[in-house]
């Protein structure tokens, strides 16, 4: 727990069983496991902390409602406009990748994406029952060779590894989880005439 630093209540479970999981090998699990994690604030962080949490369809038309989330998101933080930025490549890449290859066989399933900023730490946790897959495992791809000789796909996770700080994957209950941390700059000042930050209205 404490080799990670600081890190969100989701991270440090999925580090646990991760963790849990490589210890015991081949080893048949005697036991359910549970993991309960307790984040601790102060009154001065509980001010800051911002989450939205959305439930998207496998349905690449979802995307839409994710830019919209993300557009609530940002202006609610006041996060900087590169940093939306880089977070839309970070969110449209993960997603899309589970929309386009996470459902071979089709059918109807939910991907939960939620998004926490604490100060200047942000979390973007994605959710999914598709087949089994860590994204992180994928070798980064060869930047130096010419175009023909590189091997497709491979730089949509790239470029997310290079745009995040901190990039985690687990396996849970049948479920895909990729938590990114990033950490960014502090919230654009407030408008000129003190008017107060408008709350998060409600979807």
């Amino acid at each position: 727990m404490r080799a990670g630093g600081a890190l969100s209540t989701n991270a440090v479970v999925d580090r646990i069983l991760a963790a849990v999981e490589s210890f015991e090998g081949r080893a048949e699990r005697a036991d359910d496991i549970t993991v309960l994690a307790v984040q601790v604030l102060g009154a001065a962080d509980r001010e800051t902390v911002i989450a939205e949490t959305v439930v998207l369809r496998n349905e690449l038309g979802d995307l839409d409602t994710l830019d919209d989330i993300l557009d609530r998101f940002g202006k609610h933080g006041r996060l900087p406009a590169a940093t939306m930025a880089e977070l839309r490549v970070v969110c449209d890449d993960i997603v899309s990748n589970v929309i386009n290859h996470g459902y071979p066989q089709g059918g109807h399933h939910d991907i939960e994406v939620r998004l926490e900023l604490t100060g200047h730490r942000l979390v973007v946790t994605v959710s999914d029952d598709g087949v089994a897959f860590d994204p992180l495992a994928v070798a980064p791809p060869d930047t130096t060779l010419p175009l023909e000789q590189r091997e497709l796909g491979g730089l949509g996770i790239h470029l997310v590894r290079s745009l995040t700080d901190e990039a985690t994957y687990g396996r849970h209950g049948g479920r895909n989880v990729i938590t990114l941390v990033k950490m960014v700059p502090g919230p654009s000042p407030d408008p000129p005439d003190g008017s107060p930050r408008e709350p998060l209205p409600p979807l």
